[in-house]
């Protein structure tokens, strides 16, 4: 009798073992296959945490020329490692931390303020930092206005949010056709020979006769 219940209590643990092993590989399967599904669709968007590649600029969409006060500058703030102020040609700027979407490096909402990309480099981090300025807005001239005349030499400085000071020195200074932008912003994004590299980048005109930006600006800087 004894022998029959436990053969009966062996063959009830084999199936609820089964059928536990079973419904645990379709949870896994499950899983795999959403996994898969999710990271193929991923086609432009990164996973959390990867940086995108800047492929293009965006244009302007009628930036606001309102000059922050020194108030406004003094009190505006920045995580302890990321760009919180930038200056060139003596004119000190705000730098406003953004992601993009679809590869496109947004112009900054204000003509006197620059847009950081904050999946790039922080100043002393030994990476490339991008940064997009404005050159003018309607009535006024921006934060990277005399941009294009910044000569090989030339310094510009990134405070941090601790108030650490990062000096870089212009090593390059071209304008591009906006149309190579898709080939060469994505290799600006990798710091030359492992040196910090600091990337400013601005929409132009070819001629004053453009109707439209048809072309950037690009200055690169090295750490000191």
């Amino acid at each position: 009798m004894g022998l029959k219940i436990d053969r009966k209590t062996q063959i009830i643990t084999k199936v609820v073992g089964f059928s536990l092993l079973g419904i645990l590989i379709i949870i896994l399967a499950k899983i795999f296959i959403w996994e898969l599904g999710y990271y193929q669709t991923k086609t432009v968007e990164t996973r959390p945490g990867e940086q995108q590649i800047v492929l293009e600029i965006g244009d302007p969409e009628m930036p606001v020329e309102t000059e922050p006060s020194e108030k406004d500058i003094k009190n505006h703030r920045a995580p302890a490692n990321a760009p919180r102020y930038i200056t060139l040609n003596n004119k000190k700027s705000r730098v406003i931390s953004i992601a993009i979407e679809n590869n496109v490096m947004q112009t900054p909402d204000n003509i006197y303020d620059v847009n950081w990309y904050a999946n790039t480099g922080n100043p002393g981090g030994g990476k490339n930092i991008f940064v997009n300025g404005i050159i003018a807005g309607e009535t006024a001239q921006g934060a990277f206005s005399g941009l294009s005349e910044l000569e090989k030499g030339a310094e510009i400085t990134i405070e941090n949010g601790e108030g650490t000071k990062f000096n870089y020195t212009v090593d390059k200074n071209e304008t591009i056709d906006r149309e190579e932008a898709k080939t060469v912003l994505p290799k600006l994004q990798t710091a030359k020979n492992n040196k910090e590299t600091l990337t400013l980048m601005a929409l132009t005109r070819k001629s004053p006769e453009s109707a439209t930006h048809d072309a950037i600006i690009l200055v690169q800087a090295k750490l000191k």
